[in-house]
């Protein structure tokens, strides 16, 4: 970098001339801002995706998990003198 420009250099192994190019730093940062801009919306979205998939995931498989929980909140509230069954308890039928 020399004066807010990025100085290149290459010489040439068939003719022995040296070329040179430069780049103002301006135009690079434009180029990289537009990178990082992509980079981190891309990484917001499949972020974004990948929560909402787990979520509904996580939901759907914990169904089961969450029918039991209800069976044995609903089973603890019977009065003690009441007697249920095992096949009653499973499938969260209560007796007449």
């Amino acid at each position: 970098m020399r004066d807010g420009t990025l100085l290149m250099t290459v010489r040439s192994s068939y003719n022995g001339w040296t070329y040179a190019a430069g780049v103002p730093q301006r135009a690079i940062m434009e180029e990289a801002n537009v990178i990082k801009k992509m980079t981190w919306t891309v990484t917001a979205v499949t972020v974004a995706a990948g929560l909402a998939l787990c979520l509904l995931l996580a939901y759907r498989h914990t169904a089961p998990i969450l029918r039991l929980i209800s069976i044995f909140r609903d089973h603890s509230a019977l009065p003690p003198e009441r007697p249920v069954n095992d096949y009653d308890f499973c499938t969260a039928t209560l007796p007449s």
